[in-house]
């Protein structure tokens, strides 16, 4: 990945925990105790930026694992929190050459790797859920956004199919 593209994909990283920081600060200004709403959207606010300055400040595992894997940084900056708090630890993960520094993850990953050996390729948020060891199955869905994200899963009505030939999952996959 050129220096010119590196550069372009961490500001837009770098502009958008900014733009998250500067409605934070609109927000915070305009709260009102009674008004939890707006308190809860200066709170989400300040998360953003915070996880998107984490995403920008991690130039050389971020920039490799989004040029291998043909992701964008709006497509990434678009996404939860969560989901770019787990996206980190699983970038961190591939440039040391270990697992995920991520608990559910992997968990997940780890399973998936059990059942890449079974042939089983579909997988329902329960399932998935369940080996996160998380009482509801927002943690699962991220992990289907993340896999699909990378070209490694296809959307399915309650679950996702995986496509173990990725070129996103395999290294990943590889360290289980």
């Amino acid at each position: 990945m050129s220096n010119k593209k590196i550069s372009l994909f961490l500001g837009t990283l770098a502009a958008a925990a900014t733009t998250h920081a500067e409605n934070h600060t609109t927000l915070q200004a305009a709260v009102d105790e009674g008004n939890l709403e707006v308190k809860r959207a200066a709170q989400k606010e300040a998360c953003h930026a915070k996880v998107d300055a984490q995403l920008a400040g991690m130039a050389d595992p971020i920039a490799k694992i989004a040029h291998e894997f043909g992701l964008s940084a709006d497509l990434i900056e678009a996404q939860s929190r969560e989901f770019k708090l787990r996206f980190r630890k699983v970038c961190e993960g591939l440039a040391a050459g270990a697992r995920p520094k991520d608990n559910a993850a992997d968990a997940a990953f780890a399973f998936l790797k059990a059942k890449q050996e079974e042939g089983v390729t579909e997988f329902d948020f329960g399932t998935i859920q369940k080996q996160m060891n998380h009482q509801t199955p927002t943690q699962a869905r991220n992990l289907r956004i993340l896999l699909v994200v990378m070209g490694a899963a296809q959307k399915q009505k309650g679950g996702f199919t995986v496509n173990y030939e990725a070129p996103a999952l395999k290294p990943i996959l590889a360290l289980y």
